[in-house]
Parts: C-alpha cells; structure tokens; sequence
C-alpha cells in the first residue's frame, strides 16, 4: 500500500500516477511559490517492510529525494539522490533555516521516474544515483 502525504498536506492512500504527477511535478512552480515544497510516500508491504521517499522541491534545482528503509519503525538506511557530487558543498535553501547540497536535486523529470518506480514497487530506481547517508561529505548538508 502506497501513501501520500502531499505538499498541501493532504493525505492520499494509493494515488495514482496521474495524481501524483499533477499535485507534484505540474504544480511545482506554484508549490515553490507558495513555500510548501515537500512531500512524503510511505510504501507499507508486508514481504519488504516499510519504506519511505521524502521529496524536497525546488523550482530552479529539481528535486532532492530521500529514501529510507524502516525496521520497526526505525529508520535503516538512508540514501539520497545525487545529480552532482561537485556540488554538494553548494546549499539552498529549503525552508525555516534548513538547507540541503545542490548536489542532491534531481531534474524534474529524472525525479519523476524515481517516484514512479517507488510506487509501483517501493524500492529505489536504479536509473538514479544515490549515496547512502553515511558517505556524505562533512561539509555537505542533507
């Protein structure tokens, strides 16, 4: 089961691809404005357990996902998207103070592609790059 936590914080279980790509991608230039740019997918299956995918949206720089697998109900492994590892030094500004790596944002579209496998599957696109948590250079910021 796929659930959605959507920038406007309205809860969704098992939205659809259509919906997603409306409320996320198409609307990502008004969501930016309005100052709400995240979103969460939690993906609940009994054989592979819980997993989510925080998205972070940003109008100039794409999208910076997080993946996270949960072991009862704690976070296991994290893994961020990377577009651009030269850039992870480089910040901006998500919301109240808080900043992540340029280097994480994902194009729109390669992003999409991410969300999608997520929902059919709950597992992470091999058509990304990502880099566990762990591997973060110290003067990066996720």
């Amino acid at each position: 089961m796929l659930r959605a936590e959507m920038p406007s914080g309205e809860v969704i279980d098992n939205p659809s691809e259509d919906l997603l790509r409306q409320q996320l991608i198409e609307a990502l230039p008004a969501l930016c404005q309005q100052g709400t740019r995240t979103a969460v997918l939690d993906y609940e299956d009994e054989e592979k357990g819980a997993r989510s995918l925080l998205l972070f949206l940003n109008q100039e720089h794409g999208i910076y996902l997080k993946y996270l697998l949960l072991t009862n109900h704690r976070v296991t492994e994290e893994w961020l998207s990377l577009s651009n590892r030269s850039a992870l030094e480089e910040w901006v500004d998500l919301s109240d103070e808080w900043y992540a790596s340029v280097g994480l944002f994902l194009p729109v579209e390669a992003a999409w592609e991410a969300i999608c496998e997520f929902r059919k599957s709950g597992e992470r696109s091999i058509q990304v790059e990502w880099v566990h948590a762990e591997d973060m250079p110290e003067d990066s910021n996720w």
